[in-house]
């Protein structure tokens, strides 16, 4: 058993925020950790933002930096995969009180990152 899953399963909550209100899934998405990936594999990634949903996080979450959702973070740092499976799961591509540059198209949109923004705009995101 992976030690992620272990500490989940012992009731680890993946709702705890550090300081900057970054939750365990804002980090996961998008940064490079040195588990035997080359930096171009993110399915280890992948795997563990699904790990995560299964135990219950918070999809709509915002970070205090960048007042961002996990799914505006995997946005803004062009992860497709990502995208989808947090939308799949039921994260919202807009919520009420979005800042109009955080949302997640708006990420996309000013990244550059063509492919996640067809994706959200096919899901609804404005």
């Amino acid at each position: 058993m992976e030690p992620l899953q272990w500490l989940l399963e012992a009731g680890m909550t993946p709702n705890d925020p550090d300081w900057m209100w970054v939750t365990p899934l804002h980090r996961f998405v998008v940064w490079e950790w040195s588990h035997g990936t080359d930096g171009r594999d993110y399915s280890s990634k992948y795997k563990t933002a699904q790990l995560f949903i299964e135990h219950g996080v918070d999809l709509d979450s915002r970070d205090e930096e960048y007042s961002s959702t996990p799914l505006g973070w995997a946005a803004r740092w062009g992860r497709v995969d990502t995208v989808r499976l947090l939308l799949e799961r039921g994260a919202k591509p807009n919520l009420p009180d979005d800042p109009e540059w955080a949302t997640p198209l708006a990420w996309a949109c000013k990244k550059g990152h063509a492919e996640v923004e067809r994706i959200l705009r096919e899901a609804g995101a404005e």
